[in-house]
């Protein structure tokens, strides 16, 4: 897919613990695996994408295409994005945030192309995942001009590759309810290391030249999270271009 505009993404839910980091970090891996250049944003108190970033840096897999800014105020991110716009420093921008609830949430959401919500196949994440929609839906009945508000998406994250009966129940569910993505993230060994380490691009470039050939084993695995996490921005942005079109 063409992109021709620079790209904002916020990660955004009623509560923590549904993968919220996780999920910006995947979305960086796919952007740097493209070629293009990638902002994040931490504007969530524990910092832990400044961490992250850290770790990836003093690993070696990290990207200069990859830049990160700590902030917790809706103005200064507000200002950090007319920055980038202007200058045509990112393709993409993608914030990780607190919890919503508050006015910054609705003023942040005025910012982005697209929310994205992560959900967990559990019946809390689930109602979290509805309060957060009815929260955007609240705002967008609020706004004079509805068409100038993001794209929301939800984003099925921690999937088994076996799942429960209940599980299965549950996706049908959210599937029937919500704006869902086509691709969800599934529960995958890479996705642990890349937390730990640093882009996946990097350390499947790391695997690829080393002499252990235990290291190079493992290439597929992170090879086909890499691609999962790629079919996940493009459909994020397939929403996009499909509204744009309408």
């Amino acid at each position: 897919m063409i992109q021709d505009e620079l790209q904002v993404i916020a990660l955004m839910s009623r509560k923590g613990g549904a993968g919220k980091s996780m999920v910006v970090k995947v979305l960086a891996s796919a952007a740097i695996a493209r070629g293009r250049r990638c902002l994040l944003i931490d504007a969530d108190p524990t910092a832990d994408l400044t961490a992250w970033h850290d770790r990836a840096v003093r690993a070696g897999a990290a990207s200069p295409r990859l830049a990160i800014r700590t902030e917790d105020r809706v103005s200064n991110i507000e200002a950090v994005i007319d920055e980038v716009a202007d200058a045509g420093s990112a393709d993409f921008v993608v914030i990780d945030t607190a919890g919503l609830g508050s006015r910054a949430g609705e003023e942040l959401a005025v910012l982005c192309d697209h929310i994205v919500t992560p959900t967990l196949l559990t019946e809390t994440d689930f109602n979290v995942s509805l309060q957060t929609l009815s929260w955007f839906a609240t705002l967008r009945e609020r706004v004079d001009d509805p068409a100038m508000l993001p794209e929301h998406h939800i984003a099925v994250n921690g999937m088994r590759a076996r799942p429960t009966a209940a599980e299965r129940a549950l996706l049908e569910r959210v599937i029937d309810q919500m704006p869902i993505l086509e691709t969800p993230l599934y529960q995958r060994p890479a996705y642990v290391e890349m937390d730990a380490r640093g882009l996946m691009g990097a350390i499947v470039d790391e695997f690829q030249t080393s002499r252990n050939p235990l290291k190079r084993a493992h290439i597929a695995r992170f090879s086909e999270a890499l691609a999962e996490a790629d079919d996940l921005l493009s459909d994020i942005l397939a929403a996009e271009h499909a509204r744009l079109a309408a």
